[in-house]
């Protein structure tokens, strides 16, 4: 039954969001690669949110004025509200499961007041299953040292039919593991005739995970409908850091907009496990210069000073900070701009 409700639901909730266009100014629409997104099923209490990444590619400053939605089953918020040319923000819509259940639907509305008056509507839908529970709602590992393994317990309830259970968990990606083992099953109190079943789920991020954030969906697979239905599957999001031995951040250091025969100065930050000295910093071209300590630290400032010349165009390229315990890089980007009487590309 619950299978059939929450199919039904999700068509009729796919019909609804076939009929709505993405809204937007032509300017500030073509910015968004994305404008739609679906949650799929989710539990109750699970941590649950999309980024829609969008990029600024004009001449002229883009800032949003104000982010709102339709329904309190979304929560929306913008990482960044002012963005120069070639900056990237993310709309982060945060879905409530905590408050709301059943089928849900919502239009996020992005105004911007510069470079002119605009609005894009975003929108998202999803079904939040109220007789599956999470505790906590997300498997966070917080910051773990590459080489080193993690393991985290969630705890997984249910209220429902008598026979239902978890088959098995997926993890998608080979450094992440999952067993899950059923440690109750009992007559609900509350509810005659419904059963109360309860698992402990462990997740491992395992001493092979690559350096880097990550964050992956972990699959329950269930007996409530076809095994590779959406009824019968329950995502869990697991979120982390692994963290390299040495590492220089940002990963991407960001010049900005110049104009020819401008200087720009940007602080690279590189980290080790442990006390090391920098032997040679190789940077992208001739433009580039660097100063940096040759004494041991765990901590290096290495800075960064970048001199246009009277060519426009994009910057890219990548910093090597070579050092006694290994390599540590980061790129670069940024753009030369044309002198405004030359000038190819326009705003809105």
């Amino acid at each position: 039954m619950i299978a059939r409700t929450i199919l039904c639901s999700l068509v009729l909730a796919m019909a609804v969001a076939g009929v709505c266009s993405a809204a937007g100014t032509p300017w500030a629409a073509r910015m968004f690669p994305t404008v739609r997104h679906d949650f799929g099923v989710v539990a109750k209490g699970a941590n649950v949110e999309y980024r829609f990444v969008f990029e600024n590619p004009y001449q002229e400053d883009v800032q949003i004025a104000s982010v709102q939605s339709t329904c309190r089953c979304t929560v929306p918020r913008a990482t960044k509200t002012l963005l120069k040319t070639h900056e990237t923000a993310e709309i982060v819509a945060e879905f409530n499961t905590r408050q709301f259940d059943g089928p849900k639907e919502a239009t996020i509305k992005v105004s911007f007041d510069q470079p002119s008056r605009a609005e894009v509507q975003l929108h998202v839908q999803g079904f939040i299953r109220s007789d599956v529970v999470f505790q906590p709602g997300s498997v966070q590992f917080g910051t773990v040292p590459q080489g080193q393994a993690s393991t985290k317990r969630i705890q997984v309830s249910y209220s429902g039919r008598k026979d239902w259970r978890v088959l098995g968990a997926v993890c998608r990606v080979p450094y992440l593991e999952a067993r899950i083992r059923e440690t109750g099953r009992s007559q609900d109190p509350l509810f005659p005739g419904s059963t109360q079943v309860s698992y402990d789920l462990w997740v491992t991020l395992k001493s092979d995970a690559p350096p880097g954030y990550f964050k992956e969906p972990l699959i329950l697979q269930t007996n409530d409908s076809a095994p590779n239905s959406l009824a019968a599957q329950v995502p869990l999001a697991v979120e982390g850091l692994v963290t390299a031995p040495l590492a220089a951040y940002p990963s991407v250091l960001m010049l900005g907009r110049l104009a020819p025969k401008e200087t720009a100065a940007r602080n690279l930050v590189v980290r080790g496990a442990k006390p090391f000295r920098i032997v040679e910093v190789s940077l992208p071209d001739r433009r580039f210069r660097s100063n940096a300590s040759s004494q041991a630290a765990s901590v290096h400032i290495v800075a960064i000073h970048f001199t246009a010349d009277a060519v426009a165009g994009k910057v890219a390229g990548k910093i090597l900070i070579q050092t006694d315990l290994g390599t540590a890089e980061a790129a670069v980007t940024g753009d030369v701009a044309l002198p405004p009487e030359a000038a190819k590309t326009k705003g809105p």
